[in-house]
């Protein structure tokens, strides 16, 4: 074999590399996709996303440049579905950050909890606040939430990296090299850290549930009121809203306002002709808009428009109504 053709396989292996090289960025970039398209769903508004454990993968396997990559197609789903690209350089800041610490600590989990211990809240709570319109305090809930959901992520990525290296064996060319001491450490803290995360998961749906449900039952409770106070008052409307008032003082002096706050609730009457009347609080128009029934059995009042969730979550209001025997036409 001539020296000339020993150079034309070297060149065709090379390019065969490369090109192996670029499908596995590229299925891991879909990957990420996925894995943020398929939220875990807290509840409306707030999601647990899984797109960055294949771009920690990517970090780790093909470096800072790749990783990026695959994290940045990943996030482009955030933009979509909550109407703000500040999530997508969050989690691109996060690779970025991750491969630089990681150089140093070794340890993928550290580096990424390192990076939203630091960094990444700050940068979470500062968007969210100034550039989204977001309260602090949901914001704060908002960046301990992604903190939590990136560093189980990160420890996600190097136990399915672990195992791959025990059981796959072509893939031990591409991994890093690790000791065994690694794959316990990874091993203990998925069971541990998974577990955990999932039980404060399981909790935190089941109270908001749990909220919603006591809400609609006080709802239903004052319309109830309401609808009496009517036929007693022969539909007389200032009547009915001095009356109602002390039921409502007094609703508020026996529950927990921190579950149900009296405050954000309004009351009123729409008669036939589409004439409304408050009874209590500042209406608001839900005529324009669109009233869907949650998966609790709760109705809920979406703006119009085609604004992305997160955002038309923050408009959302609980609505219920019920025809009332005390309006006088």
């Amino acid at each position: 074999m001539t020296h000339e053709s020993t150079q034309v396989l070297d060149k065709s292996r090379l390019g065969l590399v490369l090109s192996f090289r670029w499908i596995m960025i590229f299925a891991l970039a879909v990957l990420a996709v996925v894995g943020n398209y398929f939220a875990f769903t807290l509840f409306h508004g707030v999601d647990f996303l899984f797109g960055s454990i294949a771009a920690l993968i990517a970090l780790r396997v093909f470096g800072v440049g790749p990783g990026c990559f695959v994290a940045f197609a990943g996030a482009t789903v955030t933009y979509f579905d909550w109407g703000h690209p500040y999530a997508v350089i969050i989690f691109t800041l996060e690779i970025a950050v991750v491969g630089l610490v990681s150089k140093r600590v070794g340890n993928l989990v550290l580096a990424d909890a390192i990076y939203w211990a630091s960094l990444g809240l700050i940068s979470v709570i500062l968007f969210y606040t100034v550039f989204v319109g977001v309260p602090l305090e949901s914001a704060a809930y908002i960046a301990l939430k992604q903190s939590v959901n990136g560093t189980l992520n990160a420890l996600l990525a190097g136990f399915i990296m672990e195992m791959a290296r025990v059981y796959i064996p072509a893939t031990r060319r591409l991994l890093p090299v690790t000791s065994l001491r690694t794959v316990l450490f990874y091993s203990i803290a998925v069971v541990v850290m998974g577990s955990s995360t999932t039980f404060v998961l399981v909790q935190t749906k089941f109270a908001y549930q749990g909220a919603v449900t006591r809400m609609n039952t006080a709802m239903n409770m004052l319309v109830f009121w309401a609808d009496r106070e009517l036929l007693e008052n022969g539909g007389d409307e200032e009547k009915t809203r001095t009356s109602f008032e002390e039921r409502v003082s007094f609703v508020l002096s026996n529950i927990d306002s921190r579950n149900f706050p009296l405050s954000g609730v309004s009351l009123g009457i729409v008669y036939p002709d589409g004439q409304v009347s408050t009874i209590s609080g500042t209406l608001r128009s839900i005529n324009e808009g669109q009233i869907v029934t949650s998966e609790l059995g709760v109705d809920q009042w979406l703006p119009a428009g085609s604004a992305p969730n997160m955002l038309r979550a923050r408009e959302t209001a609980y609505v219920v109504r019920k025809p009332s025997e005390g309006v006088v036409a």
